[in-house]
């Protein structure tokens, strides 16, 4: 198990220094102005690749014992944060293999469709908000 910790830590920094060269080089061609310095010092975007590290360490070592919502509770990353992460990362090797491609395609539709309806998660919340505001306003209409 050492092992495979020591790996999804060599992963994360290898996606990190993927994606900062990639924004670099973007920059330097003056094809996108958008600085994305500051989201790669927010824990949520740390906790999101470093969750994605661990998740394809495992897969591809055939870990079982362990479940992605595990290793999110662990790292302390709501599973619907997690979500919005994973495209990226997902993008982020043109190269991925196909079955790990369609292992985190599998999280994301088992987060999509239950996890992320679960009591205190940002989806139910949103929701709740809105539902609130709506009935507040006195000028909103009901269709």
């Amino acid at each position: 198990m050492r092992q495979h910790g020591q790996d999804a830590i060599l992963l994360a920094h290898r996606i990190l220094d993927e994606l900062m060269l990639k924004e670099c080089q973007s920059h330097a061609q003056g094809l996108d102005n958008k600085d994305f310095t500051k989201m790669y010092t927010k824990d949520i975007f740390l906790k999101g690749v470093m969750v994605c590290a661990i998740e394809s360490v495992f897969y591809v070592n055939v870990v079982k014992s362990t479940h992605a919502n595990e290793i999110m509770r662990q790292v302390n990353i709501k599973p619907f944060d997690f979500w919005r992460l994973m495209n990226s990362f997902l993008k982020f090797d043109a190269q991925m293999p196909r079955n790990l491609m369609n292992h985190f395609r599998e999280i994301e539709i088992k987060i999509v469709s239950e996890i992320a309806w679960q009591n205190g998660s940002p989806v139910v919340e949103i929701i709740k908000n809105l539902i609130k505001n709506q009935e507040i306003d006195p000028n909103s209409s009901a269709d």
